[in-house]
């Protein structure tokens, strides 16, 4: 939760709070990843209830590093953060229901030219 905020948080400020709101994503982000190492999925082999919670946030990260042009999930500070979560939306059934960043993106560029 506290990374949602803080993403959140980071992509509609500007300057030091955006620069706080940043480190404190990562931060959560860095907990993840270290949560995850070494294993599959959050439970170890198995797809557990936490691999459901995170499931839709990487998603999202990348949709607001694109949409607000800030630097939130990067590849090599999250390595094992990064496998999870391409390991994990390229389950079919996840695959299928998450929306794609693309999607995302258009979307709220449309809301934004309709205001």
């Amino acid at each position: 939760m506290q990374c949602v905020i803080s993403a959140w948080t980071a992509s509609r400020t500007k300057g030091h709070e955006q620069e706080k709101a940043l480190e404190s994503a990562q931060e959560s982000l860095q907990l993840l990843n270290k949560l995850i190492e070494g294993n599959k999925f959050f439970g170890g082999e198995t797809m557990g209830f936490l691999d459901f919670v995170v499931g839709s946030l990487p998603n999202w990260l990348k949709f607001l590093e694109e949409f607000q042009g800030i630097k939130l999930f990067d590849t090599k500070e999250l390595p094992f953060l990064h496998e999870w979560a391409q390991r994990f939306t390229e389950i079919p059934i996840i695959k299928e229901s998450i929306p794609k960043t693309e999607d995302l993106l258009n979307y709220s560029r449309a809301q934004q030219k309709a205001k």
